[in-house]
């Protein structure tokens, strides 16, 4: 990072918008322009916010371009962003029908696309001003089957744009009658990590296994 971050500002988190230095580029200079003041992502952990947290926006070269703050944070499916949401993205000509395909391609390159996503949306304003910049989302999708009444299962995909980290969680449970049920569960974080130089460099080259686990869990209701 040939520019670093201003010493007081080093204790926040730091990401770069997009899944290429390219696209990092680009919504980052919308950003300082003013021009973008939305955005939505898939994301992991989840990586909530909350109003008043602090982030510093990093260009494709991992150099710092600004400051943003969260001031408001609101939920919304794919399904319902409408145009004026699109309109505060500014990309393309800043219509519904552009956010839509750009979106879907998007989210299809990285392997998440579906109707049903989640956005947790994330309102920011530029921290050294108090200027409107940005926002962005965190996507949380999820899919359940019932096999049978007592048999079910159940997927969620979460992917945090920002940290560019995705968390997936699996969860089986049987429930042979009321108040016995078993639950058997798997779960994986996958981060962007690249070994260089003797050292783990975050936010760049492959996604990787860093984290994962197993859950069992059974109670049973006895009846006097």
């Amino acid at each position: 990072m040939s520019n670093p971050v201003p010493e007081h500002y080093r204790h926040l988190r730091t990401f770069a918008f997009g899944d290429n230095p390219a696209l990092a580029d680009e919504l980052v200079e919308l950003v300082v322009k003013g021009v973008k003041t939305a955005t939505c992502s898939t994301e992991d952990e989840p990586n909530t916010s909350t109003p008043g947290e602090r982030w510093v926006v990093l260009n494709g070269r991992g150099e710092p371009r600004c400051v943003i703050e969260s001031v408001e944070i609101t939920y919304r499916r794919f399904n319902d962003v409408d145009a004026a949401f699109a309109h505060d993205e500014g990309e393309g000509d800043r219509s519904l029908a552009y956010w839509r395909s750009a979106h879907r391609t998007y989210f299809g390159r990285l392997g998440r696309f579906s109707e049903d996503i989640e956005f947790q949306r994330i309102a920011f304003d530029r921290a050294t001003t108090g200027e409107r910049v940005y926002t962005v989302s965190l996507v949380n999708t999820r899919t359940t089957y019932q096999f049978s009444r007592a048999l079910a299962a159940r997927a969620i995909i979460q992917y945090d744009g920002p940290r560019e980290r995705v968390l997936t969680d699996f969860l089986g449970s049987y429930e042979p009658r009321p108040g016995t049920v078993v639950f058997v569960g798997y779960g994986s974080l996958y981060e962007r990590r690249l070994w260089q130089d003797d050292r783990w460099l975050e936010r760049q080259g492959e996604y990787l296994t860093t984290r994962r686990g197993f859950f069992f869990k059974a109670s049973y209701l006895y009846r006097f």
